[in-house]
Formats: C-alpha cells, structure tokens, sequence
C-alpha cells in the first residue's frame, strides 16, 4: 500500500518484533516533511482502533482511534506543534485500507507543500 502510493520515497517496511509476531509496521520514508527522511509506526487493535504515529527530526505527529477519556475525541489528530491534545480528526474511516490511503494522502500533502500545518485539513479523506 505504501509502496503504491508513495512511488519511490519508500525506503523499507517491516514488522516488529518479527512478522510472525506483529506489533507494530515500521514505514521508512526515504523523504519527509521537513526532513530528509520520516517514518511511520503502525499500529492496529483487533477490537478496535489504531495509530499512526510518524516521527521525523523535529517533527512528529499522529492519527489515532483510541477509546479513552470520554471528554476526548474517541477518533483524534496529535498535532506537530501540541502532540499531547488530542483534536478531531479529518478522517472519520474505520476500514484499514481506507484508514491507510487517507493517512497518505494527509502526508503527501504535508509534504509536497512542506507544512505540517495541513496534515489536518483535508476533507474526509481519501
């Protein structure tokens, strides 16, 4: 999926600890936002929920379903310049290949304009 969609900027993916016993995806992004490389830490729960969490040199953010806190969005953006509050989130998918190409989509678009400020902004995405 990653690799169909980010053509090239696809250094490596691979589970940890092991495929055999997934905990997380590891996506390693031969570009960044506003680095010279990024990466994605995956993670989905079989009752529900997931994370994307993508972590580059002074930049980090994340996409999450997380039931918690009742006064908190159960569906939430952890924004790069505040990562601890939790925000709506634009993608309101719960289907993981939807969940997947929306997180993409959300990025390239951070990253062709290199800013961080619009990881959040587009509409229902993909």
């Amino acid at each position: 999926m990653f690799e169909d969609r980010l053509d090239g900027l696809v250094k490596d993916i691979r589970y940890v600890p092991n495929s055999l016993n997934p905990s997380a995806l590891l996506v390693e992004l031969h570009d960044g936002i506003e680095a010279d490389s990024g990466r994605f830490e995956i993670q989905w729960w079989e009752d529900h929920g997931y994370k994307y969490h993508y972590m580059e040199d002074g930049l980090e953010f994340r996409f999450g379903w997380e039931r918690g806190d009742p006064d908190l969005p159960d569906k939430h953006f952890h924004p790069p310049e505040a990562l601890g509050d939790h925000e709506p989130t634009c993608i309101k998918h719960e289907e993981p290949l939807l969940v997947t190409l929306a997180v993409i989509e959300c990025w390239l678009d951070a990253a062709r304009t290199g800013n961080p400020t619009v990881l959040n902004q587009q509409i229902d995405p993909p």
